[in-house]
This record gives C-alpha cells, sequence and structure tokens, in this order.
C-alpha cells in the first residue's frame, strides 16, 4: 500500500512531490439535497467537477509576454482550491496587440514553457485550465489601469502608439491612440496569429 502511494505521489513531468489528487479538490462527494453549483458538469468533451469558474483576471505582470513566478504563484494558488476550471487571463497573440506592455503573449515559442509550469502545476493538483486568448485592437498600448485608466502610453513609457490596428481609425477614447484601419492582409495576419497561439497553449498543455 506505501509503495502504490508513493509511485504514484509523483507528478508526471513535474518536479513536485504532493499527495495523490483523486477525486479532484472541489469534488462534490454527495449530490443528496447539495446545491447545483457544486454538481459536476460535461461541456463538449470536457468533464468540470463542479460550475464554479475563476474568471481571466489580468495581472499585468508579464515580462515581455512571458509568464512569471507571480503567475505560478497567483494561478496555483487557485489550483489548490478545486474550482471547476480557471481560465488564465487575456493572453495576446502579437506584440502590438497587447493592451499594455505587461500583458502575457503567445507570439513567440518562448512563451510556452512559462505558460507549461503553470499548467504542469494544475495537471499536477488534477484540475481543469483554460486561456483566453486576444488581440487589444484599439484598446491596445494603454498604461497599466493602476497609472491611468483607458490612456495611451507613449513610447518612452514603453507603448506602441503607432503600432495600434483596429476596424477603423476611430480611437476608443480621446486618451487613446489613433488606430490604423486594419487592411484585408492585417485581418489575415491576425486569424492567423491566434491559430498559432492556440497551438502554443495545447504544447504547453501537453
Amino acid at each position: 500500500m506505501i509503495c502504490d502511494c508513493l509511485e504514484n505521489i509523483r507528478s508526471p513531468d513535474y518536479s513536485l512531490y504532493a499527495p495523490r489528487q483523486e477525486p479532484p479538490a472541489g469534488t462534490l462527494l454527495s449530490q443528496e439535497e447539495s446545491p447545483i453549483l457544486f454538481h459536476p458538469i460535461k461541456i463538449r468533451s470536457l468533464n468540470i467537477h463542479n460550475r464554479i469558474l475563476v474568471s481571466p483576471m489580468c495581472q499585468y505582470s508579464a515580462e515581455n509576454g512571458h509568464m512569471t513566478d507571480w503567475h505560478l504563484v497567483h494561478y496555483g494558488s487557485f489550483a489548490i482550491q478545486g474550482p471547476g476550471l480557471t481560465m488564465l487571463e487575456c493572453t495576446s497573440v502579437t506584440a502590438a496587440g497587447r493592451t499594455n506592455v505587461g500583458d502575457s503573449g503567445l507570439w513567440v515559442d518562448s512563451q510556452i514553457a512559462p505558460l507549461k509550469r503553470i499548467a504542469d502545476f494544475f495537471h499536477s493538483q488534477n484540475q481543469k485550465l483554460g486561456i483566453q486568448l486576444s488581440h487589444a485592437g484599439r484598446k491596445s498600448s494603454c498604461l497599466a489601469p493602476w497609472m491611468k485608466l483607458l490612456t495611451s502610453a507613449p513610447v518612452e513609457a514603453g507603448g506602441w502608439p503607432d503600432q495600434v490596428i483596429g476596424p477603423s481609425n476611430e480611437p476608443w477614447n480621446e486618451d487613446m491612440a489613433v488606430p490604423r484601419e486594419m487592411t484585408i492582409q492585417d485581418i489575415q495576419e491576425t486569424t492567423e496569429a491566434f491559430a498559432r497561439a492556440a497551438k502554443r497553449a495545447i504544447q504547453a498543455s501537453m
């Protein structure tokens, strides 16, 4: 019995020793007279052990789009609590599509490994994890919200106001960068960027 436990105590592909999480934290042991919030639910092929969803929360703490230890600790704290599904924050598919300089991203392969650390930890806790892929459009190149909400970040503050694109050249507000109206090529490239980012997200989950 001890040997069996030790054999399964180490999570595959993750340098962590932790008790087996079976059933996952947050699993309802009896459905009798229990709120439906705690009942399992199936969405297409995804089985979720309860109906509690941790919604995306932008941390604005990435380094050139790469998630950091902050993200591992922040999201990992949810993994051990047992929500049915945790969604990672908006993760940009292009560098210029970030809301601000601190946004996470998946536009280059080097951004896969930091995301994989988080995914591996979730899997070690037998928890479900999703991601919100994004392109901020005319809201790109903002200052961080604690500096000034919905205000364009100048180049000297790390912004890229001259690279902002959108469906028209109308800015979000008078304090935001004036976007360049997207061309057909821009639309195609952005669509392809979403596809590449989705593939990187899948790689991070494996």
